[in-house]
């Protein structure tokens, strides 16, 4: 039974089923390994940021793993069929690398980039919850004789100050 693990992790066998399903073993660990890289990483970032790391972000790795691995079992079943064709698992190597490069970039994105991201919603969350008041100032500087710049900005700083007692 030993001869029989060691032949499977340390050495590539000639037949081709227990060749290719060597191969698949590899890239599921290596896209799993490149998951628990990235969910550590983003742990680390959130932290340094002072970001709350909640259930809702463990569970997006978890979400994430769906994603990757259903195409990816199904990219497995096409290449063991046609195994006695095709000597690797091409289309597994390929959603393998796929994966794997996304991880890499998830894992070197920088965490200004996702602050400003978050930032971004806020405004524009600001903005939705406020259009009709803005609507409403710029109808009004629109309508208004005088220096319309000078009532826009008063308005836009009026609504501000407004957003940000709530």
């Amino acid at each position: 039974a030993m001869d029989t693990l060691q032949d499977l992790f340390l050495g590539f066998d000639t037949n081709p089923i227990r060749s290719e399903l060597q191969w698949i073993l590899l890239l599921y660990s290596g896209v799993m390994l490149a998951m628990v890289v990235d969910l550590i990483a983003g742990v680390y970032k959130a932290k340094q940021a002072g970001i709350a790391r909640t259930s809702t972000g463990y569970k997006k790795t978890l979400e994430k793993a769906i994603k990757y691995f259903c195409p990816m079992l199904i990219l497995t079943i096409i290449d063991l069929l046609t195994t006695p064709i095709l000597a690797y698992p091409h289309l597994t190597m390929a959603c393998a690398l796929y994966c794997g490069y996304c991880e890499f970039k998830s894992v070197w994105e920088n965490t200004h980039t996702k602050e400003e991201l978050r930032k971004q919603e806020k405004t524009m969350n600001i903005i939705i919850d406020n259009k009709e008041e803005i609507a409403e100032a710029l109808i009004s500087v629109m309508t208004k004789k005088g220096d319309s710049t000078a009532m826009l900005i008063e308005g836009l700083k009026a609504i501000a100050k407004k957003t940000s007692d709530k």
